[in-house]
């Protein structure tokens, strides 16, 4: 059978130091269930199924996901997914203009009221100046991103849709220390590594789980949850330009990994020709690794 992973996991270092851990440090809950969600994510303790080629035979043992938001190996492709998806909150500038010019409006109409503004006395009642205010032409000036809008989402994307540390940025594990790769800005983005104890690189970890409830991304107005259905869509039917989405949205994982990786995920590694299919016989609760 065949299950490749990467050499040093986080996982593999939780699973070594998790006794020891736990007896020098206190965890709240939602860490405690963080750290044993990572140890078990795509092991036989989460049960999992054997995927076998209909040409050749060859068998891939293949484990079930955590699923939680703190996993290393369970965001990446959700972040996939978000990233193209985000882009359809994306309002042309001319609608933005207007409705600035509304908010600017009611904030002015709400300080005169409250005498916060004072008007001249020779000067006609607000709503006749409202009314020319409306009549102009506001020219509103928005700032362009850095990049552009699509880099921008994929920028947001990587802090809304990752952990503390992924395991591709691990180098080593040796004698109770951790090492690992960064980038350093300060020095230009130059990729260094650093070195931390067992239980220091463990600590500084679990103070990034997040608390139970905590939202990441928040919507609010016609992006909120409650109203996308009616008011989100009601926005697309009034602006001149099609509106964007993402081609990725409402896939399964194996799908999305054909599209962005352009390899089809379920074509046997071996004679590249069957494809992996779900033994039925082997499709077992609790597994031990092959």
């Amino acid at each position: 059978m065949e299950n490749k992973k990467q050499i040093i996991e986080i996982a593999d270092i939780f699973r070594d130091k998790k006794h020891d851990f736990l007896t020098e440090n206190t965890l709240c809950a939602v860490q405690q269930k963080a750290m044993e969600d990572i140890i078990a994510c795509r092991t036989s303790e989460l049960g999992g199924h054997t995927l076998s080629c209909n040409h050749c035979g060859h068998k891939v043992q293949s484990y079930n996901s955590c699923r939680n938001r703190n996993c290393p190996k369970c965001q990446y492709i959700k972040r996939m997914q978000w990233v193209p998806s985000a882009k359809k909150f994306f309002v042309p500038v001319k609608v933005l203009s207007t409705v600035f010019r509304g908010i600017l409006c009611r904030l002015l109409q709400e300080s005169v009221f409250r005498k916060e503004i004072k008007l001249p006395d020779d000067t006609p009642d607000f709503q006749t100046i409202k009314a020319k205010c409306y009549a102009k032409k506001w020219v509103v000036y928005a700032e362009k991103p850095f990049a552009s809008p699509d880099n921008l989402v994929r920028y947001l994307g990587n802090y809304t849709h990752r952990v503390a540390i992924s395991n591709h940025r691990m180098v080593g594990y040796k004698d109770d220390k951790v090492t690992f790769s960064y980038r350093d800005n300060k020095a230009g983005g130059a990729r260094k590594t650093m070195t931390l104890e067992t239980m220091e690189f463990i600590r500084r970890f679990m103070q990034h789980v997040l608390p139970c409830g905590f939202s990441k991304i928040r919507y609010f107005g016609f992006m909120a949850i409650c109203k996308r259905k009616t008011k989100l869509n009601l926005c697309y039917s009034l602006l001149p330009t099609p509106t964007y989405f993402s081609r990725l949205t409402g896939l399964l994982a194996m799908e999305v990994l054909q599209i962005i990786s352009g390899k089809d995920p379920i074509i046997c590694a071996k004679c590249k020709k069957g494809k992996l299919m779900v033994s039925p016989a082997c499709n077992v609760l609790h597994m031990e690794p092959g």
